[in-house]
């Protein structure tokens, strides 16, 4: 299990192959409590992914196009928005062999 806080968010939990992707939100800007703005980004996320880990655990993850340089993350854990750079996109590139214990 993998935990990371960053700038008084709520604890992040992951497991398996979620640690990665728990990492990589807790080092930008988080929003609790999102605008209206922050949501409408992803209204029509650019992508989406539904990852259920060996436990039968799921979380969808959604990320927008790039809005002003960012793009927004979400994921059905929490109502919190994540503001990251695009190059995040490009480091999700991975193999499914890879998030295999």
């Amino acid at each position: 299990m993998i935990r990371a806080r960053s700038r008084g968010s709520p604890e992040l939990s992951s497991a398996g192959g979620f640690g990665s992707l728990c990492r990589m939100v807790a080092s930008v800007e988080i929003f609790d409590r999102p605008t209206p703005a922050q949501l409408a980004t992803l209204t029509k996320p650019a992508f989406a992914a539904i990852l259920t880990d060996k436990n039968g655990i799921v979380v969808k993850v959604e990320i927008s196009k790039e809005s002003g340089g960012f793009v927004y993350a979400r994921t059905t854990e929490a109502p919190t928005i994540y503001k990251l750079k695009p190059q995040v996109v490009a480091d999700l590139n991975f193999k499914l062999a890879d998030l295999m214990p």
